[in-house]
């Protein structure tokens, strides 16, 4: 009886052609997850420098909305510094301005101590930033703020020749020296004697007397 039988042989190569596609697969696998892996680790890097600039971005807002509050509480005028403050607060409630921006906002000290009108804050910076009370605020080390004050035509907004009539007010907020954002503010004389300043108009009165009203 004759058995057939088949042994199968490798080509002379075969093996070693195995081997070296073997090789092959393991460099392009270890290539496509390394490039995976630098992809997430930029996805991850980029989200969180988003979040770092997000959250600059919003302590600088908040920085420049804090001062452009407690300069909006002073009246569009030229006050000599011996003139009294009296209608601070009635200007800042029309304008909506809130003195709970900042526990010291109507706190006069030692760094604004003498500011009367809105163009005492004419140039005037601070590294970093302070309360009225010249108390740094915490958490902001390395952050400035400053305030530029222009008189400007109330007609057309341009700047011209010292006159307390308007002004632009532009508040300034710097991180290590980068410009991280700016706040604007129009005021105008006319304005603020209609909203009761400097006329003895008791708008406070007024505005609460009109909340109790439509409570009821």
């Amino acid at each position: 009886m004759n058995i057939a039988m088949n042994h199968h042989t490798d080509q002379p190569g075969t093996r070693h052609a195995r081997r070296g596609l073997a090789l092959v697969e393991v460099i392009l696998s270890t290539l496509i997850i390394g490039g995976l892996l630098a992809s997430v680790m930029t996805v991850i890097g980029v989200s969180a420098q988003r979040g770092v600039l997000t959250d600059e971005k919003t302590k600088a807002a908040w920085l420049a909305h804090d001062l452009a509050a407690e300069i909006a509480c002073y009246p569009c005028r030229y006050r000599l510094s011996s003139e009294p403050i009296t209608d601070r607060n009635v200007v800042s409630t029309v304008l909506g301005r809130a003195a709970s921006l900042d526990p010291g906002a109507f706190t006069q000290g030692s760094t604004r101590t003498s500011f009367n009108d809105i163009f005492d804050f004419d140039n005037w910076s601070s590294t970093p930033p302070v309360d009225p009370d010249g108390t740094p605020i915490p958490g902001y080390t390395g952050w400035t703020r400053q305030v530029d004050v222009d008189a400007v035509d109330p007609d057309t907004l341009n700047t011209r020749a010292f006159n307390d009539s308007a002004a632009r007010i532009v508040v300034t907020v710097k991180h290590r020296n980068r410009v991280v954002h700016t706040e604007t503010i129009i005021r105008t004389k006319a304005t603020d004697a209609l909203r009761g300043a400097d006329t003895g108009i008791d708008w406070q009165s007024i505005v609460d007397q009109f909340s109790q009203s439509w409570g009821q």
